[in-house]
């Protein structure tokens, strides 16, 4: 996933001379004007990585839960937890958020590049946060706090998740 991830960041900066990039899974569900709300409620100076509030689900099931994360401290370690509450159709500051559903400046993805330092994957790559694995995604949010850039997820944009039932909903 961090290849493919970081090859559409590649060549959106090299290729394209659009100011915002907008990534979506194949496995989600939008609204018709989900990426106009996105674009009406992003800023590229104060909110230049805005997602979609998306739900996800355990490997194991369980209820799905949205991908919206805060940093907190685990026995003396980082690490992430998910947010419970959070304000109805607001753009809402996050530490982490999945990458299933997301509308990016290019500012923003030029900061992050050259602040990361890895050349191979500037933007997206498995890592290590505290005593666990920190996906893709999260790792791409914590490069985006690391340059600087705020992450925003507008909880009045909600997608479907596609998974043998859909999770969350479509508004």
């Amino acid at each position: 996933i961090s290849e493919a991830r970081n090859l559409v960041m590649r060549r959106f900066l090299q290729e394209c001379r659009a100011p915002w990039l907008f990534m979506c899974d194949t496995d989600m569900v939008l609204a018709p004007d989900a990426i106009d709300r996105l674009i009406a409620a992003a800023d590229p100076a104060s909110r230049p990585v805005v997602g979609a509030l998306c739900y996800s689900q355990d490997e194991a099931g369980g209820d799905p839960h949205p991908t919206m994360y805060e940093l907190v401290e685990v026995d003396g370690q980082p690490g992430f937890a998910r947010y419970r509450v959070w304000p109805e159709d607001a753009c809402f500051p996050v530490a982490a958020t999945g990458a299933a559903c997301l509308l990016m400046h290019r500012t923003a993805l030029e900061r992050v590049e050259a602040a990361s330092g890895d050349r191979a994957a500037p933007w997206f790559r498995e890592s290590i946060l505290g005593a666990a694995l920190a996906g893709e995604d999260m790792t791409f949010c914590l490069r985006c706090a690391a340059a600087g850039i705020p992450v925003h997820v507008h909880t009045g944009v909600q997608v479907g998740h596609m998974k043998p039932v859909m999770l969350g909903k479509v508004t």
